[in-house]
């Protein structure tokens, strides 16, 4: 077993919360005193008086060495102050945290940047913090420059960066000073499309190369594709931790059970909408993704509210980047006159099988009323549709197409003889 890199021990995090004026004699204080003087009713607003909330509880949890591990939960559940403890800028109310190894850190943007420094001054200023010497910042610097594309503002000072720089910046810097132990919090949502996708490849190489990474998002997709284990705070506590696949699935049914329940106590201000959706035939695992090439059945639940006479739905899936990778309409099949009368219905389509490389993608799902085409409902699926089957084509990620399909290849002599060599490669049963 790997030696533990991090090492959390009943940790707690506490914080005081203060109702009412604040009792010093600033500007803020002189403002909470004029909401507290007798208005026209007479009434005066409470006392202050002080409240505590835990901000973690009872935290317990081990990483090995090389590990990667994301961290997911609704906002204001304790993630951030969970990576602020274990970088050493907050202290915890009660527990112990162990870090073995040269830590960095990117928790906001620009942590650790001075902003009257220029941006070649403060890859300086982090390698030091780090407890880097000036020769091993020196040998990172034209990587660090190349990946941040800031080399034309690298003696700008970084207060005049916008938020997108600082954050390329922080981010080329805790990346590549051979950081032990990395931590990341929800930052890269700052930057572009193009510039997260090289962060999370610069995270899959730092994991390669046997560091550990700790990993803060609400992107669903980014922990799948990089974390093999995570970990769900919930309140303030551990709700679970285990492989990603499981605990994310967990996740995500929770959180669209909720928003499906919410929705379902609202006024009814629609003739149809759809709510919800899954794989069919997929009980006891979860419902939302894709682990084999044999034939699959989508079900999408539709809630009606007033009768339509004439209706017909379009379906499509689109890849991340917003490609179609493809569409089905009822109208096209000659079915564009459904009645739905109010209640719930499933609307059930089948595909022979969907050899799409592994993956996350989006699944629309459109409602018209045949008369004059009207639309009823323009919905994106919520989880996305995960496609776990394993790689049929190359196995690197960057050379895999869109189709996923298992392929049968031989070198035959011109001569008529015996094959020279036979690869044939079966979809998984």
């Amino acid at each position: 077993m790997s030696e533990a890199a991090i090492s959390v021990r009943a940790l707690g995090k506490r914080y005081r919360i203060r109702f009412g004026p604040p009792p010093e004699r600033t500007l803020r204080g002189w403002l909470s005193s004029l909401t507290t003087r007798e208005g026209r009713s007479g009434n005066r607003l409470a006392p202050a008086r002080e409240d505590h909330i835990w901000a973690l509880k009872d935290i317990s949890f081990e990483v090995s060495a090389g590990d990667v591990v994301g961290i997911i939960g609704r906002n204001g559940v304790g993630k951030s102050t969970l990576l602020k403890i274990l970088a050493r800028i907050t202290e915890p109310t009660v527990g112990e945290a162990d870090l073995h190894g040269r830590v960095s850190a990117l928790l906001e943007v620009g942590t650790g940047f001075h902003g009257e420094l220029s941006g070649r001054e403060n890859i300086f200023l982090s390698g030091a913090i780090l407890g880097m010497q000036r020769s091993e910042v020196i040998r990172r610097f034209d990587e660090i420059v190349a990946f941040s594309e800031l080399e034309r503002f690298l003696d700008v000072p970084v207060k005049r960066y916008s938020s997108g720089m600082y954050v390329r910046l922080g981010f080329a810097v805790a990346a590549h000073l051979d950081p032990d132990i990395l931590l990341v919090d929800e930052v890269l949502a700052v930057g572009d499309l193009a510039f997260q996708r090289r962060c999370l490849g610069r995270m899959s190489d730092v994991a390669q190369e046997g560091r550990t990474v700790l990993f803060v998002s609400h992107q669903m997709t980014s922990i799948r594709r990089l974390c093999p284990s995570t970990l769900w705070l919930d309140g303030g506590r551990i709700r679970s931790l285990g492989p990603t696949g499981e605990v994310v699935a967990q996740y995500e049914s929770e959180s669209l059970g909720a928003a499906g329940a919410a929705s379902s106590e609202a006024p009814r201000q629609y003739r149809a909408r759809y709510i919800s959706w899954r794989i069919r035939e997929r009980e006891g695992q979860n419902p939302h993704v894709i682990s084999t090439l044999e034939p699959v059945a989508f079900e999408l639940e539709l809630d009606v509210g007033e009768t339509v006479k004439a209706s017909y739905g379009g379906f499509e899936l689109f890849d991340l980047a917003g490609q179609l990778i493809w569409s089905g309409s009822t109208h096209d099949e000659g079915r564009g006159d459904l009645q739905l009368d109010p209640g719930r219905y499933l609307f059930e389509f089948r595909l022979p099988n969907l050899p799409l490389r592994p993956g996350a993608y989006r699944l629309h799902a459109s409602l018209y009323e045949a008369e004059g085409h009207r639309l009823l409902d323009d919905w994106w699926a919520m989880p996305e549709l995960i496609v776990a089957t394993p790689p049929q084509s190359h196995p690197q990620d960057d050379w895999q197409g869109v189709l996923n399909l298992p392929f049968e290849f031989r070198a035959i002599p011109c001569d008529g003889t015996n094959p020279v060599v036979s690869l044939e490669r079966d979809a998984p049963g």
